[in-house]
């Protein structure tokens, strides 16, 4: 499926990638949310630079999800507020986010609204990641009046998926032709 997504034509990135913005900033969900995480894309993700700055113009609080160590040099994913894309730097994995010197770290259970990323997801909400686990573990802590939703490609969605106990399934999946 990276392949897959890898092989798409830089103009298909851009213009799915909008049909897929413009579907997220309609939704109630968003609309009323005000803190809001959204993952900085890397590679052929789902572009998420404007929902960014939509949310900026909206008025909305921005964080991203930046990887730290934490005790016993485990990694995860902090989220962390930004109040505008200049500052951040590439980080581990070559995905960018702020430094580690400028974290400001939100609860997650104070966000309303997360933009998840992933490299193949299910007509079920289930995703697969890149397979550490850092969203699974990072998900499950926050409230459940958090929106969690997907973005992909439609050509990232199958049927059905392996899931497994640690797996935390989303609320919705947004493509470029629909809304799972």
């Amino acid at each position: 499926m990276i392949k897959k997504r890898d092989d798409m034509k830089s103009e298909e990135v851009i213009s799915f990638s909008k049909s897929i913005i413009d579907r997220i900033i309609e939704m109630p969900q968003f609309i009323q949310s005000e803190f809001i995480m959204a993952y900085v894309n890397f590679g052929n993700e789902v572009i998420t630079i404007d929902l960014i700055n939509q949310c900026f113009a909206m008025g909305k609080k921005v964080y991203v999800p930046s990887i730290i160590k934490t005790y016993g040099n485990k990694k995860e994913i902090v989220a962390s507020k930004i109040s505008d894309l200049s500052n951040l730097v590439k980080g581990e994995y070559g995905i960018y986010g702020p430094s580690l010197q400028s974290l400001k770290a939100i609860d997650p259970k104070d966000l309303d609204f997360i933009v998840v990323p992933g490299v193949v997801f299910d007509i079920y909400k289930n995703r697969i990641g890149f397979g550490k686990g850092y969203y699974d573990r990072f998900l499950v802590q926050t409230s459940l009046k958090c929106y969690k939703i997907g973005l992909a490609f439609e050509s990232q969605i199958c049927e059905s998926i392996p899931t497994d106990k640690h797996d935390y399934p989303l609320n919705a999946i947004a493509t470029e032709k629909r809304i799972i």
